[in-house]
């Protein structure tokens, strides 16, 4: 037991014990306060919450009964602007009609629709169900 002993005051004597002693405590403190905040909501879980306040992804099967829309190409897709949000329609015969509208008259974007709402990896679509030429006053 008397080597025992002395070999413990030994290492606990030593100055390299008690650095590495300091390290160990500082990165366990560092790694249980990080990303906490007041309310304790880590950083994380802030940035996505922010994220999906700026994005406002809407319920997927929220039904768009009868609004319109500005349409303009994006690539291959049609975005549709409402007054409120912003959305990609999916491919149907609807919005291939109004693509051929839109390239035989370029100022034909105006769009009264009426769809449902899909999500898709935190981005909304819209399934075209109805749409028609908004009246040139809108």
């Amino acid at each position: 037991m008397g080597r025992f002993k002395k070999t413990l005051l030994s290492v606990l004597g030593s100055p390299f014990f008690w650095v590495l002693s300091c390290m160990l405590a500082a990165g366990i403190a560092s790694n249980m306060t990080a990303g906490a905040s007041e309310n304790g909501v880590g950083k994380a879980e802030q940035e996505e919450n922010s994220v999906d306040e700026e994005k406002k992804v809407m319920r997927e099967g929220t039904r768009i009964e009868s609004q319109v829309a500005r349409c303009q190409l994006s690539g291959e897709r049609l975005v549709l602007s409402f007054e409120s949000f912003q959305v990609i329609a999916l491919e149907n015969l609807a919005t291939q009609r109004m693509l051929k509208a839109m390239n035989d008259d370029p100022n034909d974007v105006q769009w009264q629709i009426t769809g449902e709402v899909t999500e898709f990896q935190g981005q909304n679509y819209l399934y075209v169900h109805r749409v028609t030429r908004a009246s040139k006053s809108n």
